[in-house]
C-alpha cells in the first residue's frame, strides 16, 4: 500500500472575456485530493489545451490533450508491485503506474504525456543501466510486458531523461504501465596510493581499493599483489583485511587475499607496510583482481605503479641501522 498522496491536478483553459476585442486569458485551476494508494479525480479537459495533472507523491505527471471540451475520471495508482498482473519480465526499479480514464476522455485524447520520477538511489539498488530505462506496458492480449517504442501505433514516443531524472512516453491511451532496463555490468576497478618516491631503506605504507562501480554485486574476489625484489614486508600481522596466504615466488613476496565480495556501488581498501630495497632503482608492484557476479560471469582488473628508490643519505642509512626513527 502507498502513502497517502496528494493529486494536484493544474487544467489549463481559455475563455472569452465580455469586453471590447474578446482577449483571452489563460486561467490554471489546482484542486488538490487526498489520497491513498488509488484516487478518482474529476477532471475537465478544453479543446486544444493542455491539462496538466501532478501527483508529486507519486512522482508522476501528466500533460494530456484533447480534441473537445469533455470532463470525466481519471483512476491513477503507483505501488512497488503490480496489482493483478505479473511482475515486469526485465531487471525493475519496482514501480508499477496503472492508470484509468473515463470513456469521455479517452474518447476525445490526442495525446498524453507522462512522466514518472526516479532517484539514482533507486537505480543503483536495482543493478539497472541508468540510459536503459523506460516504460513498459502490460499486453493483456498477449499477457506479457513490452517495451513502449514508436511501431506500436499508440505510441508516439518514449525515452529517460537521465538529466532530469524521469522516464517518459507520448501516448495515445492510458493502461498499465512499469519501468525497467537492462543490468548494469560490473566495473571492477584497482588503484594505489603510496609514495612516488622513497629512500633506501624508507618504511611507508602501501593501500590498494578494489571498486565496484556497477549496479550489482560481485563475489568471490581474489586479489594477488606481487611486491618487487628487495622490499620487505613488515608486520604481516597486521595486513588488512587478513590475506589467504603470503608467498615467496621467484625472489618476490606474492600476497593472495579472498575477498567475500562488493556490493553495488561499494569499495574496499587493502592496507600493508613495507621496507624500501637497500639498493636504489625504480621497481613496479603489479596487482590483479578477478571477480565473479551471481551468473558465474568473471570479471578483471589490473595495475602497475612504479616507484622510484633513491640512495638515503648517510646519515639516515647510520639511523635506520641502529633503528632509530
Amino acid at each position: 500500500m502507498l502513502e497517502r498522496l496528494f493529486l494536484i491536478i493544474a487544467a489549463f483553459f481559455m475563455f472569452a472575456i465580455p469586453a471590447s476585442g474578446g482577449a483571452n486569458v489563460n486561467i490554471t485551476v489546482e484542486v488538490v485530493v487526498p489520497i491513498g494508494n488509488y484516487i478518482n479525480a474529476s477532471v475537465n479537459l478544453s479543446a486544444d489545451q493542455t491539462t496538466i495533472i501532478n501527483a508529486p507523491t507519486a512522482n508522476t505527471t501528466l500533460e494530456i490533450g484533447s480534441s473537445q471540451n469533455t470532463s470525466g475520471s481519471i483512476n491513477l495508482v503507483l505501488t512497488s508491485t503490480p496489482l493483478d498482473i505479473p511482475s515486469l519480465s526485465v531487471l525493475s526499479i519496482n514501480k508499477y503506474l496503472s492508470i484509468e480514464a473515463s470513456k469521455s476522455l479517452t474518447d476525445n485524447l490526442t495525446y498524453v504525456l507522462i512522466k514518472l520520477y526516479y532517484t539514482h538511489e533507486e537505480v543503483n539498488a536495482s543493478g539497472i543501466e541508468e540510459g536503459s530505462l523506460g516504460f513498459y506496458w502490460w499486453n493483456k492480449t498477449s499477457s506479457a510486458w513490452e517495451k513502449l517504442n514508436p511501431a506500436m501505433g499508440w505510441v508516439y514516443s518514449a525515452g529517460v531523461d537521465t538529466i532530469e531524472n524521469y522516464v517518459w512516453e507520448n501516448v495515445t491511451h492510458f493502461s498499465d504501465y512499469s519501468v525497467g532496463g537492462r543490468r548494469m555490468p560490473p566495473a571492477l576497478g584497482i588503484n594505489r596510493d603510496m609514495p612516488s618516491t622513497v629512500k633506501t631503506g624508507q618504511k611507508f605504507d602501501m593501500e590498494l581499493n578494489l571498486r565496484n562501480l556497477a549496479g550489482f554485486g560481485l563475489f568471490n574476489i581474489s586479489v594477488k599483489e606481487k611486491i618487487p625484489e628487495g622490499y620487505r614486508l613488515r608486520e604481516a600481522e597486521k595486513i588488512s583485511p587478513r590475506p589467504a596466504q603470503i608467498r615467496n615466488e621467484n625472489n618476490q613476496t606474492v600476497i593472495y587475499w579472498s575477498i567475500d565480495g562488493l556490493t553495488s556501488h561499494s569499495n574496499l581498501s587493502i592496507e600493508y607496510s613495507l621496507s624500501a630495497p637497500n639498493s636504489p632503482g625504480n621497481y613496479t608492484f603489479r596487482a590483479e583482481a578477478f571477480g565473479f557476479d551471481a551468473l558465474n560471469n568473471k570479471y578483471a582488473a589490473f595495475n602497475a605503479a612504479k616507484q622510484g628508490v633513491k640512495q638515503s643519505p648517510l646519515w639516515d642509512t647510520i639511523l635506520e641501522f641502529f633503528g632509530i626513527p
